[in-house]
């Protein structure tokens, strides 16, 4: 049988009293409800001096509850100052994060005047810009080569045309042109 117990009757208990308590069987659970009487155990009744005196126990209490609350107020402390700093770290990501949301703005726009898309950023928010500028690098990257060099095409003197290719030009472009 189970017997549930308040925490006023197991104090009562500790004290050498005897309490009334209501049982419940675990196996039967439609069993009518029975009271039984809980007697203390015999040692603590034999040998009152092994008992805590009533004056001991409340400073004991509060000795354990002062310790409790000191180190509650050093938690305290501690996550109060590490709030701030987390705080100013936040203030100054959102003034970096501001930036470089104009500098993407001003790419995107670049990107899309070169590609000949119509320029002006729609994006609202950090996340879609991101999007945005990614999807047209890609675009801008596959049709402009980087590291390449232009080629020049010389086109040939058109027999009869009567003027002559400058020759300090035909000197550049071949200056130029890899081989």
């Amino acid at each position: 049988m189970k017997v549930a117990l308040t925490d006023q009757q197991i104090a009562a208990l500790a004290e050498g009293a005897t309490v009334q308590a209501e049982a419940t069987q675990a196996t039967q659970p439609d069993a009518p409800e029975a009271t039984t009487e809980v007697a203390a155990p015999a040692a603590e009744a034999a040998a009152p001096e092994a008992v805590v005196p009533e004056a001991q126990k409340p400073d004991a209490v509060v000795a354990f509850l002062q310790t409790q609350l000191a180190d509650a107020q050093a938690k305290v402390v501690d996550l109060t100052v590490e709030l701030k700093a987390a705080s100013s770290a936040n203030e100054a990501l959102k003034a970096s994060a501001a930036g470089m949301r104009a500098i993407a703005q001003a790419s995107v726009d670049r990107m899309k005047v070169a590609m000949g898309v119509p320029s002006g950023v729609a994006a609202a928010s950090d996340d879609a810009l991101l999007a945005e500028h990614t999807t047209l690098r890609g675009q801008f990257e596959a049709k402009f080569k980087s590291g390449g060099v232009a080629a020049v095409s010389v086109a040939a003197p058109q027999e009869g045309a009567g003027t002559q290719p400058d020759l300090a030009r035909q000197a550049r472009i071949q200056a130029t042109r890899l081989k």
